[in-house]
């Protein structure tokens, strides 16, 4: 069998000769603090409002002429096997996962009455949410935004946040009132207390006593949609977020494309991630009748009740809705189900629905998951190939490819001990915070030791952050050690330790500790304590690790952010695990990419799927080798006037006999035997001779037994 880590690669363009060349969270509305006692404080109510659904048009095609698209990255074009785990997995930790976070980059000014414009980027990633549940739905998920229609959900937007209120028909005495808002008003899902691909989320589960017909929701997933708008308004002064999707285009009545499933149901048929399943669930199929449909679920084996909640048409296609068991369909965004150890299917049954004089019947399996929980039918690329590259020469590393991906990224990475204890004490401590304004996050003279400590807290009722910016190759027995003290806090209010083995897109709980004040309270002293967590369950794996002081849209809250209120940490450090220092990148096709280090010494080599042109999956485990000196080395390549080649190189001591030298066009290959005989030259010289050289040039390369 032939080595690769004897090899390199001589490229030959024409008659010149080259070197080679080395490559190497939702949120809420803020209130106001209530009147308390000296001494004591109360959580405030977090406001949350979706208002009524957009009411259909008049009559088919009776929707305003639309703009222009915009330009944007891939948002759409969507389509997904729900049938599939992995697939479904896939699609939840690259396409939806990569519009969290998004920096919204608003230019207005609520007071002002300016409504601005978001960062393209986060329309952008507006839009991917959008696609993403229809593609989940079974549904064209190719709906582009319009400018127009987006200029003009701004300004409703602007409107639902200046007065405070939701309405599809302002009146024209409202706070910074447009014909332009009002028209968006009309064709538009409206949200307060969300903004961007949250609002999405929220108008999706279609919470409150309002919204039984889950109308927001029938519009999102109305099939025959091409185009919409989106609107949003961060919080801004004291005024709500807000939100406003235009969903009503010119297509609305026109002739319905073809489906997955001939229906279109929320949750869909197939594996669903736990965490998008709603309270509550529907079904839509044009001109059905529902007046004599029941519902049921039997879950894992086990009956579950359902109650049908509305069978009422006007919004999109016609559509019931039942709640399975006792759930609540008023906890906003907070999935009602928690994350399954294992897979849980629910197969439903919907009939008789009588379609056009037509008795149907209608079952499915709804498999509840959790994404970050890989599954049987799970593959992830695995690197092969030697463990020790020779410097400067390089070798080939294989992998196994992915269905669904078009190209792959791999990474290679040194290493380097990790002893940091983060307290910050630094003047620019080495963190990434992620806080609302009003507060700060780094305090001076309370701490578990030294003078500062961080704190997390509520000034506005969003997801509060701390990572650390490292990415840490996890080793067996590694801990991660912490000071904490969580203040005055709702239960609502949840402060997380937690790790991502997949670049971020999921995390996984380690350590969760929330609040249990419901009234008023005696504010308490800071007292911290010490934490550690077992990093076990990641040892072999590449990860990140952050703090969260998380909240649960539409629950109470304490917004005060003295000392006695939120989440405090202070000496944070991470032990039994190597540092990724520096990292470089690059993209193949197709199996193998060579690896070519530049020195001696450790490397960690890691390979990620690519899909969509544009969304990573997650890296496979990575493999550690080690280059080592020595191996073949290029001495000269030359082209005699009647276009033979010759060809020097070295062996290292021991090697004198069994070369092959080989040529390709590019050298990523097909390679195929170039001819010769490797003649020695004395001193450990090797030299090919009288090989043709051809006019379209190529490469070529020497590869020992």
């Amino acid at each position: 069998m032939r080595k690769t880590d004897h090899s390199w690669y001589v490229p030959f363009l024409g008659r010149n000769a080259v070197l080679p060349v080395v490559i190497g969270l939702v949120v809420g509305v803020a209130a106001a603090p209530g009147t308390v006692r000296a001494g004591q404080s109360s959580p405030v109510a977090g406001v949350l409002d979706l208002g009524d659904a957009p009411p259909a048009p008049a009559a088919p095609g009776n929707s305003a002429v639309s703009g222009g698209i915009r330009p944007q990255s891939v948002t759409g074009g969507f389509a997904v096997d729900t049938s599939s785990r992995e697939a479904s997995r896939v699609f939840y930790n690259t396409v939806y996962a990569s519009s969290m976070g998004v920096p919204q980059g608003w230019t207005g000014n609520v007071a002002q009455g300016i409504a601005g414009s978001n960062s393209p980027l986060f329309d952008e990633a507006v839009m991917r949410r959008i696609n993403y549940f229809r593609a989940m739905a079974g549904i064209p998920a190719a709906v582009t935004l319009d400018a127009v229609y987006s200029a003009k959900a701004q300004q409703a937007a602007l409107m639902m946040s200046a007065n405070r209120q939701l309405n599809h028909f302002p009146p024209s005495t409202w706070t910074f009132y447009t014909d332009e808002g009002a028209e968006a008003a009309r064709n538009s899902n409206l949200a307060l207390g969300y903004t961007g691909p949250a609002a999405i989320d929220g108008l999706i589960f279609d919470t409150g006593s309002n919204n039984a017909p889950v109308g927001h929701r029938r519009w999102f997933l109305y099939p025959q949609t091409q185009k919409m708008g989106t609107g949003n308004i961060p919080g801004d002064q004291g005024y709500p977020e807000s939100d406003a999707t235009w969903v009503i285009d010119s297509k609305y009545g026109t002739t319905r494309p073809l489906t997955r499933d001939d229906f279109v149901a929320w949750p869909p048929p197939g594996f669903v991630p736990y965490s998008l399943v709603p309270a509550r669930w529907s079904l839509s199929f044009p001109a059905a009748n529902w007046s004599s449909t029941t519902v049921t679920i039997t879950r894992d084996g086990v009956n579950i009740p359902t109650q049908i909640e509305s069978r009422q048409s006007g919004f999109g296609e016609n559509t019931l809705v039942w709640i399975p068991g006792d759930l609540n369909p008023n906890l906003g965004t907070a999935t009602p189900f928690s994350a399954p150890a294992v897979d849980s299917t629910n197969v439903v049954v919907v009939g008789p629905v009588i379609i056009n004089g037509v008795s149907r019947t209608f079952t499915y399996n709804v498999v509840l998951f959790d994404p970050v929980r890989p599954g049987p039918d799970t593959v992830v690329p695995v690197l092969t190939g030697t463990d020790s590259p020779p410097v400067g020469q390089g070798a080939d590393y294989s992998f196994n490819t992915l269905a669904g991906a078009d190209a792959y990224q791999w990474r290679t990475s040194t290493l380097g001990a990790y002893s940091k204890i983060e307290g910050a004490e630094d003047p620019v401590p080495a963190v990434e915070l992620s806080t609302s304004a009003g507060y700060a996050p780094i305090l001076t003279g309370t701490a578990a030791s030294g003078r500062n400590s961080f704190h997390l807290a509520h000034s506005a009722p969003s997801q509060q952050r701390l990572s650390l910016p490292v990415s840490l190759l996890i080793g067996s027995g590694a801990e991660l050690k912490f000071s904490k003290f969580l203040g005055l806090t709702s239960p609502g209010q949840t402060a997380k330790a937690q790790v991502s083995v997949d670049g971020g897109a999921n995390w996984q709980n380690v350590w969760t500790q929330s609040g249990t004040v419901t009234g008023s309270a005696v504010i308490p002293a800071v007292v911290f304590e010490p934490v550690t967590v077992s990093l076990n369950p990641f040892a072999g794996r590449v990860a990140q690790v952050r703090f969260v002081f998380d909240y649960q849209l539409g629950q109470t809250y304490f917004p005060q952010t003295s000392a006695g209120f939120g989440f405090y940490l202070d000496n944070i450090s991470v032990t039994g695990a190597q540092q990724l220092l520096s990292s470089s990148t690059a993209t193949v096709a197709t199996s193998p990419f060579r690896f070519v280090p530049p020195s001696a010494g450790a490397y960690l080599l890691e390979v990620q799927p690519r899909y969509y042109g544009e969304f990573f999956g997650e890296y496979g485990p990575p493999k550690l080798v080690t280059a080592v000196a020595g191996g073949l080395g290029f001495r000269g390549i030359s082209v005699a006037p009647n276009a033979t080649l010759t060809l020097e190189f070295t062996a290292p001591a021991g090697v004198t006999t069994g070369f092959v030298l080989e040529r390709t066009s590019s050298p990523s290959g097909p390679w195929s035997a170039a001819g010769g005989t490797a003649v020695a030259k004395g001193g450990g010289v090797f030299q090919f001779t009288g090989i043709a050289a051809t006019g379209t040039g190529g490469f070529f390369r020497v590869r020992t037994p």
